[in-house]
């Protein structure tokens, strides 16, 4: 297997089965570049800000890993996602409806950790599932 792709899988594994948010400074480089759905940032202290708030809107959300393309130093992963908003998340209290929604994910690696990384997910549909739009 691939490097970059077991790396890449390993870091998924650990963040959306394990919730172990912790292994962030593992798998990326300090100011690695952040394109997230909900905004574009930089460095492992962000990054760990918005899984976090992921994690605690929805505790049980359960990512299904489709399809990975793999050239080079980058990974691109297709993906859906299933869950309960339990929690606070984009400023909407718990609604504890169930969402389902889908997405792509490019890693691009330097040295053994990740370095940008693209999230496409469609909030606004997301959003609508929570009631709000």
């Amino acid at each position: 297997m691939n490097s970059a792709l077991q790396i890449v899988k390993n870091y998924q594994q650990s963040i959306w089965d394990s919730k172990d948010i912790s292994v962030i400074e593992k798998y990326f480089h300090d100011d690695a570049i952040i394109h997230s759905p909900v905004k574009k940032t930089k460095g492992v202290g962000e990054l760990k800000k918005i899984i976090k708030n992921w994690h605690i809107g929805f505790p049980n959300l359960k990512v299904y890993w489709d399809d990975y393309i793999v050239e080079n130093n980058k990974v691109a992963a297709r993906w859906h996602a299933k869950g309960c908003h339990k929690g606070s998340f984009l400023d909407l209290p718990p609604t504890t409806n169930n969402i389902s929604y889908s997405g792509v994910t490019i890693y691009q690696l330097k040295d053994t950790k990740i370095i940008e990384y693209w999230a496409f997910v469609d909030m606004e549909h997301i959003k609508s599932q929570l009631g709000a739009s």
